[in-house]
C-alpha cells in the first residue's frame, strides 16, 4: 500500500491492527509498571510496521529450546526458563507458525510472548500481589533481548527492525534496575556498542564485543586498537551520535545529498515513501537515546561538533547522482567534501577505500543555524556505501578463510550465507549507524558473492541464496520504490549474472543429447529469476538475441554428435551397408524421444531443444542416404544372395518414413527435401520382377513334374511365397500381384 505523504514530525493515525496491540493485553498489563500501549505507541509514527525475516522463527525456536533445556547460561533463572519453555511450545505449533509467517510483525511476536508469560507468572506462588507485574516487564525485556540475539544470526536484518527493538529495550530499561535476574549482568557488555546504549563504564576493548570483532577482522593488535579507542573517545559520544541523527533529519528536509533527496527517486510516490520511513526511523532512534539519557536534550550542537574547516562550495551533489545513463557510471565526489571524524580515526583506515566508486559520493554544504547542512558526521564515514561494501567484503573473505581452515571438516555443514554471527552483528550495526538501506545492502551482498563466485571462491549454491535476499526485500518494498541508483546497481549485477549463467548453459549443451534437467536446473533458477525481474528489459538487454548463441551451439553439438555416430557405425566392418543407416535411425529416434521427455517445454521460453536437434540431424541423415543411393541398390542386387538383404531395405524404408514424420511433427508441418517414394521405388519394382520370375518358375516346375496345379494350389503357392513381404502389404492388407496372366494346367 502506497503511504500518504506526511510531515515527518507529525504522528500518523494508528492503524486498526496497531490500535489492537494494547487492547489485546489490557487485562494482563493494564496495571503493570509499564503499559504495553506505551511500549508500542511510538510505532504508529511509521508508514508501515517493521516485519521480521522469515529465518527469525527458525533461530528463535532453537534458542528457546536451548533455554528450556538449560543449555543457555545467560537465561538460567528458573522462572525465565519456565516462561520461555511455555512459549517454545507455542512456537512449535503449526497454526502459530503459519500465522507468524503471514504476519511477520515483531510487535505481534512480542505480544504473543507477553500473553504466555502473563499466564505463567500469575500462577507463580512466589509472586504475591502485584509482584508478577514487575516480573512480567522483566520477562518482556528478556524476550526482546533474545530477539536481538537471534537477529545477529540472521543475514540482512532491516536496520529499522534493529532500531525498533533498540527503542523497546530503552523503554523497558528503567524496570531493569528493579530486577535481580541475569538480564542485568549479561546484557550490558553485549549492548554497549549499540547506538542507544549508555556509554559509561569501562573503555576497555575487552568489554566491547563489536570492537573486538572489528579488530580481529582487520588484524589490528589489541594494544593498537585500545590506543585508537582512547583517541576516538574524545570525539565519539552519545551527544555526537545524536547530532549525526539530527543532521540526517535536517539534510532530508533541506534536500541535501545524504541520506537521500527527491532526485534520487523515479517518482514522487517513491520519494515520499522513503522520506516518511526514514524520518520516522531517525525520530525513533533519537527518542530512544533521549529517553535513556535525558541530559542529551539539554545540550547545543556547538558543544559537540568538532572544529573542522568548512567547505565553501554550495549544496552537495546527491549520493545517487549520475551524469551518464549507464548503471555503472561514476563521477567522483567534490574534492572539498567535509571529512567525518570516523574517516580520520578509524580501523577502516588500515585498508584504504578509494574514491572512484559508483556506490557513493557527495559533498559539503552551507551552514544553517547550529547544525550545518551537508556531510558533517562523527560516526558516518564520508562515503558510507563504499565503506559498507568494503567492510562486507572483508567479512566475507574472513569467513570464507575460516571455512577453508583445517579445523572445518569436509563433512561439516557450512552456511550458504557465508557470514558468521559476529560479522552479521557488526554489519547490521554499521548499516544502522550509516543509514544504509536494505535495497543497497542485499544488492551489495549479491554483487560481492557474484565476484567471489567468478573467482571460484564460493560454490554456485551461494548465488541462489543471495538472490533469495533480493526477493525478500522486493516482497517488502516494490522495485518502483527503490532509489534509482539501487535499481541501476541491481540491474548491473543482474546483467552480469545473466551473462555468466548463459555461458554456463551454453557449455552445458556440450553434453547433448545426454544432458539432464538436473544438470542445468541451478543455471535456470538464476536465469529465470533475473529474467522475471524485468530489469533486463528495462535496460534494453535483449534476451532473445542472447539466446541465439545457445541455439547455434545446440545445432553445432547436434551436428557433431551425428557425424561422430555416423562415422563410428560406417567404420564397422561388414558388407551390409544398409545396416549403419538402420542403426543410425535408431540413435536419432531414441535421442529425440529422450530429449522430448526430459524437456517438454522450451528452456527459458525460447530454447526448444528437440526441434533444434532434429532440424540438423534428420536432413543430414537424408543427405547421406541419398549419397549412398547407387551403392545400396547395387549391393541389394548382386547375386542370388545379395550383400544387402531386401528385407533390410524395406526396414530402412519404414525407419526413414518414421524420421520424416518426426521432422514434420516437430517442425510445424515442414517437410524435408527428400523424395521418399522416388528413392525406394526401384527396389520395389525390382523385387516385384524377381518375385514374378520365381513364381513362374515354380509353376513351370510343377507342370514339368506332371503335377496338376489347380487354382487353389496356385493361390496357396502365392501366399506362401515371398509375395507376402511386399512393402505396403502390412498397411493395407492387400496382396499386390503383378499383371501377368497365369495359365492353369490342363
Amino acid at each position: 500500500m502506497q503511504p500518504k505523504a506526511a510531515d515527518p514530525h507529525t504522528a500518523a493515525a494508528p492503524t486498526e491492527r496497531e490500535e489492537g496491540y494494547s487492547s489485546r493485553l489490557s487485562g494482563a498489563l493494564s496495571n503493570s509498571i509499564f503499559s504495553i500501549g506505551d511500549l508500542f505507541k511510538d510505532t504508529r509514527d511509521g508508514a508501515k510496521s517493521v516485519r521480521f525475516p522469515n529465518d527469525l522463527l527458525k533461530v528463535l525456536e532453537q534458542k528457546l529450546q536451548d533455554i528450556a533445556m538449560g543449555k543457555d547460561a545467560a537465561y538460567s533463572d528458573q522462572l525465565t526458563r519456565r516462561t520461555m519453555a511455555v512459549f517454545y511450545g507455542q512456537v512449535k505449533d503449526d497454526n502459530f507458525r503459519r500465522q507468524m509467517k503471514e504476519n511477520r510483525k515483531i510487535e505481534e511476536l512480542i505480544l504473543m510472548f507477553a500473553t504466555n508469560a502473563t499466564n505463567v507468572l500469575k500462577k507463580e506462588p512466589s509472586l504475591a500481589g502485584d509482584g508478577w507485574k514487575v516480573e512480567l516487564n522483566n520477562h518482556i525485556a528478556h524476550f526482546i533481548r533474545l530477539l536481538r540475539e537471534c537477529l545477529r544470526h540472521v543475514s540482512h536484518v532491516s536496520p529499522e527492525l534493529t532500531a525498533r527493538l533498540e527503542m523497546y529495550t530503552t523503554k523497558l530499561a528503567p524496570s531493569q534496575a528493579q530486577s535481580d535476574s541475569v538480564y542485568d549482568s549479561a546484557s550490558t557488555s553485549r549492548d554497549r556498542d549499540s547506538i542507544v546504549s549508555p556509554k559509561g563504564g569501562s573503555m576497555n576493548i575487552s568489554d566491547m564485543p563489536l570492537v573486538m570483532t572489528a579488530a580481529r577482522l582487520f588484524k589490528s593488535p589489541e594494544h593498537a586498537t585500545q590506543k585508537e579507542i582512547d583517541e576516538l573517545n574524545k570525539f565519539c559520544s552519545e551527544k555526537a551520535a545524536l547530532i549525526d541523527l539530527k543532521t540526517c533529519l535536517k539534510n532530508i528536509n533541506a534536500g541535501a545529498a545524504f541520506p537521500g533527496r527527491r532526485e534520487d527517486f523515479d517518482s514522487e510516490a517513491a520519494w515520499q515513501y522513503w522520506r516518511t520511513l526514514e524520518t520516522s526511523h531517525l525520530s525513533q532512534l533519537m527518542m530512544a537515546m533521549v529517553q535513556l539519557k535525558p541530559d542529551l536534550a539539554k545540550f547545543t550542537p556547538s558543544d559537540v561538533l568538532p572544529s573542522t574547516p568548512q567547505a565553501s562550495n554550495g549544496r552537495p551533489g546527491s549520493v545517487y547522482s549520475y551524469t551518464s545513463g549507464r548503471p555503472d557510471s561514476y563521477h567522483p565526489p567534490s574534492a572539498s567534501r567535509h571529512a567525518s571524524i570516523s574517516s580520520r580515526n578509524s580501523l577502516m583506515q588500515a585498508n584504504s577505500v578509494s574514491g572512484n566508486d559508483p556506490d557513493g559520493g557527495g559533498g559539503d554544504g552551507d551552514g544553517d543555524d547550529d547544525l550545518p547542512v551537508g556531510h558533517h558526521f562523527t560516526f558516518i564515514p564520508p562515503n558510507p556505501r563504499k565503506y559498507y561494501k568494503r567492510l562486507l567484503e572483508h567479512c566475507l573473505a574472513a569467513d570464507l578463510e575460516a571455512m577453508l581452515s583445517p579445523t572445518v571438516g569436509d563433512d561439516d555443514d557450512v552456511s550458504l550465507g557465508i557470514l558468521s554471527a559476529p560479522h552479521i552483528e557488526l554489519i547490521n550495526e554499521c548499516a544502522l549507524r550509516w543509514r544504509i538501506g536494505q535495497p543497497y545492502r542485499v544488492a551489495c551482498f549479491l554483487d560481492l558473492v557474484k565476484q567471489f563466485y567468478e573467482r571460484n571462491e564460493v560454490p554456485l549454491e551461494c548465488i541462489p541464496e543471495a538472490l533469495q535476499n533480493i526477493g525478500k526485500v522486493l516482497h517488502e518494498m516494490e522495485l518502483e520504490k527503490w532509489p534509482t541508483q539501487d535499481c541501476d546497481y541491481l540491474a548491473q549485477i543482474y546483467g552480469g549474472l545473466f551473462g555468466i549463467f548463459l555461458s554456463l548453459l551454453y557449455h552445458a549443451m556440450d553434453a547433448l543429447p545426454n544432458v539432464k534437467p538436473s544438470d542445468i536446473e541451478p543455471f535456470l533458477y538464476v536465469l529465470e529469476t533475473v529474467r522475471d525481474s524485468g530489469l533486463l528489459e528495462r535496460y534494453d538487454v535483449d534476451v532473445s538475441a542472447r539466446l541465439a548463441d545457445i541455439k547455434d551451439q545446440v545445432r553445432a553439438v547436434a551436428a557433431r554428435f551425428y557425424d561422430q555416430k555416423s562415422h563410428e557405425l560406417h567404420s564397422a566392418p561388414g558388407v551390409n551397408h544398409a545396416l549403419p543407416f538402420l542403426l543410425l535411425t535408431d540413435e536419432i529416434e531414441k535421442s529425440t524421444k529422450l530429449l522430448d521427455k526430459r524437456f517438454p517445454e522450451p528452456i527459458l521460453g525460447h530454447l526448444d531443444l528437440v526441434p533444434l536437434v532434429i532440424e540438423v540431424q534428420i536432413p543430414q541423415f537424408l543427405v547421406d542416404l541419398g549419397d549412398s543411393r547407387k551403392r545400396l541398390f547395387e549391393d541389394s542386387m548382386n547375386g542370388p544372395t545379395p550383400d544387402i538383404p531386401i528385407e533390410d531395405i524395406f526396414a530402412l524404408y519404414r525407419r526413414t518414413k518414421t524420421l520424416v514424420a518426426m521432422y514434420s511433427a516437430f517442425m510445424n508441418g515442414a517437410e524435408p527435401k527428400f523424395d521418399l517414394g522416388g528413392f525406394f521405388e526401384p527396389y520395389v519394382r525390382q523385387w516385384l520382377i524377381n518375385m514374378d520370375n520365381k513364381t513362374a518358375q515354380r509353376v513351370q516346375a510343377a507342370i514339368a513334374a506332371d503335377k496338376v496345379c489347380p487354382r487353389a494350389f496356385l493361390h496357396d503357392l502365392l501366399l506362401n511365397s515371398a509375395w507376402g513381404t511386399v512393402p505396403g502389404r502390412e498397411e493395407s492388407g492387400a496382396l499386390h500381384v503383378p499383371g501377368r496372366v497365369v495359365r492353369e494346367a490342363e
